[in-house]
């Protein structure tokens, strides 16, 4: 059984939007993409990480909703998304995931 995990954290200086593709990697458990400078929404394209279980994307210019998606992601344990753009409402569909430990938004 491989891990996988993809750690681009602290100053990578990641810019632009999160690529969609990245929701192809079905088989990553950990994303780390923290304290660098993507933009834009989160893309739905999220939700075929199906075996991500820690996203840190906080200290980004991400903006927009969270995406409801998020709720399909049902290994997911904790969600760092705090600093940056985003607005709205926690979408219900959070709720579904009955593993979340953590939800850090502000």
């Amino acid at each position: 059984y491989m891990r996988f995990y993809l750690w681009l954290e602290d100053s990578n200086e990641l810019t632009g939007p999160i690529p969609e593709e990245w929701g192809g990697m079905k088989d990553l458990e950990q994303l780390f993409v923290n304290g660098n400078q993507l933009s834009g929404e989160i893309p739905i394209t999220i939700r075929g990480m199906e075996s991500l279980h820690y996203l840190r994307a906080n200290d980004n210019q991400l903006s927009g909703e969270l995406p409801s998606d998020i709720g399909k992601m049902l290994k997911m344990e904790y969600i760092y998304l705090e600093d940056n753009d985003i607005q709205g409402s926690v979408p219900s569909q959070l709720g579904e995931l009955s593993k979340l430990k953590l939800l850090h938004l502000d």
